[in-house]
């Protein structure tokens, strides 16, 4: 959580600094609160959507702040193919992947995520989890897929092992009680080690 351009502007003055050093990037821009309070003044947009998404491997909006982001009407976007039809447009000049994070869309018994990276389109759908315990999940997923980069996987690949480590953690978090309002996900569980092969 950024919240206002002087942070921004420190993290893109340290990241240029070190990006050399650095293997992979990924930005969870946190915007706005569950509850619909914004978490980001106004002036430190432009300096995130022209400064900071150069620098980064890969940012996990979910839909609404995709929306905010480029500029699209929440209320028209209702399937994964929409977000592909409406969001990709707006890619065309942007080398930084995006995932957008489909948790916000209705679709059935399933979620899905959209993966824009080299100018391909990825879908990565799960079974919808009903459970309380939700906190949490976006930075969930975007610290996974930093984890499976750092591996060695690909982009794709990270994010698919990154889904399939959440929907693990949301399910065998379902029956936790932890203090009032939603819950945070297992992140405890035993996840199955995986052997990757470096990036060339």
């Amino acid at each position: 959580m950024l919240a206002n351009a002087a942070n921004v502007k420190a993290v893109v003055r340290n990241l240029a600094k070190f990006r050399s050093h650095t293997r992979s990037v990924v930005y969870d821009p946190v915007m706005a609160a569950t509850t619909g309070r914004s978490l980001l003044s106004g002036d430190a947009l432009e300096i995130i959507k022209n400064e900071l998404f150069p620098l980064c491997t890969l940012v996990t909006p979910n839909l609404p702040e995709a929306c905010i982001l480029f500029g699209v009407t929440p209320e028209s976007i209702a399937t994964p193919e929409e977000v592909v039809r409406q969001i990709r447009p707006r890619l065309a000049h942007i080398e930084t992947s995006f995932l957008i994070k489909g948790g916000h869309l209705t679709h059935g018994k399933e979620t899905v995520d959209i993966l824009f990276h080299s100018g391909q389109v990825h879908f990565f759908s799960a079974p919808r989890i009903m459970t309380l315990n939700t906190h949490g999940t976006g930075c969930t997923l975007s610290s996974a897929i930093c984890a499976y980069l750092s591996q060695g996987a690909f982009l794709p690949e990270a994010v698919k092992q990154a889904k399939s480590y959440l929907n693990q953690a949301l399910t065998t978090g379902c029956e936790m009680q932890i203090g009032k309002g939603a819950g945070p996900v297992n992140h405890f569980f035993a996840p199955r080690p995986l052997i990757l092969k470096e990036n060339p």
